[in-house]
């Protein structure tokens, strides 16, 4: 149950982000969706075929690089969120979209 429910709530964000991807676009923390990004990359593990491995408080990107930088659920998973929303804007030209958790996943199913 539980991951059927974070499955549509991740299907949702990224369908309503997806309205504002303009030009060249980056995700940080990508898990399923790599395929609507020129660029993703991934805070934790490691680089594979499609992800790149990135420090999310240090990107290796130019500035102003990406006209959309999209990170969602991620920031909650950062040390210090503050010096990584910095960096994702320096590195976003026209749009940042954030989104952090409001209601834990886990609590969902125990609604009845």
């Amino acid at each position: 149950m539980k991951n059927k429910i974070r499955r549509w709530m991740s299907d949702w964000r990224y369908k309503e982000a997806k309205k504002w991807l303009i030009g060249k676009s980056l995700d940080v923390g990508s898990e399923w969706y790599r395929d609507m990004f020129d660029v993703c990359c991934d805070i934790e593990g490691s680089a594979t075929e499609n992800t790149e491995k990135e420090d999310i408080e240090n990107l290796t990107y130019k500035d102003n690089e990406f006209d959309t930088v999209c990170c969602l659920e991620v920031l909650e998973h950062t040390l210090n969120p503050v010096k990584a929303i910095k960096e994702l804007k320096r590195v976003a030209k026209k749009r940042l979209i954030i989104s952090v958790p409001l209601e834990p996943y886990f609590s969902l199913p125990r609604i009845a």
